[in-house]
């Protein structure tokens, strides 16, 4: 929204709320003392100017909270996001994951050699990307899982870390000159939760214990999410394209890219 159109709009705004009232006051009281119209007037224009500053002050202020909240996290931190070519610094990368991961894929941010993603995917068949991953064979690996995990694993949390703990060591054996980065589970949105997705804390500290004793990489991204639904897509799961220079920006400062 331009500056100059809502000046525009409120301009208009303003006199009619302003004059229109005024004239009206006139009419119907034309048999009143020149006095009690002016008196009249004067209140009616003094209320309508309160009216109107208090109308744009809420309502400028609330879209101007909403515009720096999505390019917040739209820009990640850094405000030139846009102007970043991602996929050349993820030349050498993999990004290893479920449908979140693929929308890398789907808004062209990375190139298709840097993703191994697909809908539906979780630690069980993971590991059937093994040759796939050898071919490429990139310098980094950021994996993410945990969407459809936490319906499958639900409240098994040791099998989870047990089974990610198998694909790591998969990893490790078929590139093991390879820097791996294990990315958190990221959060539901609130209001489309199931119960089990109420354990996205509990994974993630699980999470970063595995990492610490398989000594790689934990990246958390859950701030990126946390008290910011614009993000989410209309399922509440998957996520907008303004989610992914911000999650690119984190893992590029992870793996200092």
């Amino acid at each position: 929204m331009k500056k100059k159109s809502n000046s525009f709009v409120l301009l208009i705004l303003m006199m009619c709320l302003i004059f229109v009232p005024a004239i009206a006051t006139y009419s119907l009281t034309s048999n009143s003392t020149k006095r009690d119209i002016t008196n009249k007037e004067n209140e009616e224009i003094t209320n309508n100017i309160s009216i109107i500053n208090n109308l744009e002050k809420s309502n400028l202020d609330k879209i101007q909270k909403e515009i720096n909240k999505v390019q917040s996290s739209y820009y990640g931190l850094d405000k030139n996001s846009r102007k970043i070519d991602y996929k050349n610094i993820f030349k050498n990368c993999v990004v290893m994951g479920d449908s979140q991961a693929e929308g890398l894929i789907t808004y062209n941010m990375l190139s298709s050699t840097s993703v191994i993603c697909s809908r539906g995917s979780n630690l069980k068949n993971a590991k059937s990307n093994m040759n796939n991953l050898s071919n490429l064979n990139p310098s980094n690996v950021f994996t993410l899982y945990g969407m459809n995990d936490l319906l499958i694993y639900q409240e098994d949390i040791p099998s989870f870390i047990k089974d990610y703990t198998s694909l790591i060591n998969s990893i490790k054996k078929t590139l093991p000159k390879s820097k791996i980065f294990v990315n958190s589970v990221l959060p539901i949105k609130e209001s489309n939760k199931k119960s089990v997705y109420n354990n996205v804390d509990k994974y993630n500290k699980s999470l970063k214990v595995m990492c610490k004793d398989l000594n790689i990489t934990f990246i958390d991204t859950t701030n990126l999410l946390k008290d910011n639904e614009s993000l989410y897509a209309n399922d509440g799961m998957h996520l907008k394209p303004i989610f992914y220079p911000a999650w690119l920006n984190s893992l590029k400062q992870s793996a200092n890219l």
